[in-house]
C-alpha cells in the first residue's frame, strides 16, 4: 500500500493545532477523523488501537486525519491547559480546515476514544459528520471528576488516576476544566440524541468506566446505532484490537453513502 502523509497545522482559538492527513492509494472523497482521549495524542504508540484502525481504513480506501488536541502532542499548550470545551472547538475547527482545504471530501466519519468520544457527543448534531464510532466512553464526567476537585485553581492527578498516554507538562487540571463539567454533560446528552449512525464499543469490565455508564451512551443515541461489547477490563481494549478494527471498518463501509 502506497500511503502518502501530509503534516498539517491549523489555528483553533488562537493556538496552533498539529495533525497528519494520510491518503490511500487511490483518490477518495471519504475521510475518517480521530479524536483521542484526554491524556493521549495522535502518536501511534499512545493508542495503538486507533492507529490500527487508521491503517485498516487506509487499506479500505479512506483518507484519515489524526490531530493533537490543544495541550497534547505537537499542538500548543500543556495538559494543565485542557478543557473539554476547548477540545470541542479544536474538533470543529479541524472539520472546517478539512472542508476548506479538501473540496473533494463529501463524507466524514469519526472515531472517538474515551473523552474523545465525549467530544463527538458534544458535536453530535454537526451535519458534516456522517457516521461515528465511540469507544470506552463515559456518559457523564462530572460525578467521576468531582472526587478530585475541592476548589483549587489547579489539581494534580499524580497518584489519583494513571494517564493512558504521554502527558505534556504537569499531570494536573485547572479549575476551568472542573467547573464546566455539568454543562458538558448536558451538552453530551443533547448531542447523542442527534448523532448520525453510531457504533458503540465497550468492554464488560472496564477498569475506568462502568458498564452501566457506557450503556447509557448507547441508550441515549437517537439515530441508527449498533453495540459491540468485548470481555475484559482493559480501558485500551488491547486484547480485542483485531476484532474491533474489523467491526469499525465494516461499520463505516455500511454507512458511507
Amino acid at each position: 500500500m502506497n500511503v502518502r502523509n501530509e503534516t498539517i497545522t491549523f489555528v483553533s482559538q488562537g493556538k496552533k493545532i498539529s495533525g497528519v492527513i494520510e491518503y490511500p492509494d487511490k483518490p477518495t472523497s471519504r475521510v475518517v477523523v480521530f479524536a483521542h482521549g484526554l491524556s493521549n495524542s495522535k502518536a501511534p504508540s499512545d493508542i495503538p488501537l486507533l492507529y490500527r484502525i487508521n491503517n485498516a481504513l487506509l487499506a479500505a480506501g479512506y483518507m484519515t486525519m489524526r490531530f493533537d488536541f490543544y495541550g497534547s502532542g505537537e499542538s500548543d499548550g500543556e495538559f494543565r491547559d485542557k478543557t473539554i470545551s476547548s477540545m470541542r472547538q479544536n474538533f470543529l475547527d479541524m472539520l472546517t480546515f478539512l472542508k476548506a482545504t479538501h473540496s473533494e471530501i463529501n463524507w466524514i466519519g469519526a472515531v472517538g476514544k474515551s473523552i474523545g468520544g465525549t467530544v463527538l457527543g458534544l458535536v453530535g448534531g454537526d451535519p458534516r459528520i456522517s457516521a461515528c464510532v465511540l469507544m470506552t466512553m463515559r456518559y457523564t464526567l462530572a460525578p467521576f471528576f468531582a472526587r478530585f476537585w475541592t476548589g483549587q485553581e489547579e489539581v494534580s492527578l499524580n497518584g489519583a488516576v494513571p494517564p493512558t498516554g504521554r502527558v505534556k507538562g504537569a499531570f494536573s487540571l485547572g479549575k476551568n476544566f472542573f467547573v464546566e463539567l455539568p454543562q458538558i454533560d448536558g451538552g453530551v446528552a443533547d448531542g447523542l440524541a442527534n448523532m448520525p449512525p453510531t457504533l458503540v464499543i465497550m468492554n464488560e469490565g472496564d477498569e475506568k468506566i462502568s458498564l452501566e455508564s457506557a450503556m447509557e451512551v448507547y441508550e441515549h443515541l437517537g439515530g441508527a446505532k449498533e453495540l459491540m461489547t468485548v470481555p475484559g477490563h482493559d480501558h485500551e481494549l488491547r486484547a480485542d484490537e483485531a476484532q474491533i478494527t474489523t467491526k469499525a471498518v465494516n461499520f463505516f463501509n455500511q454507512h458511507n453513502s
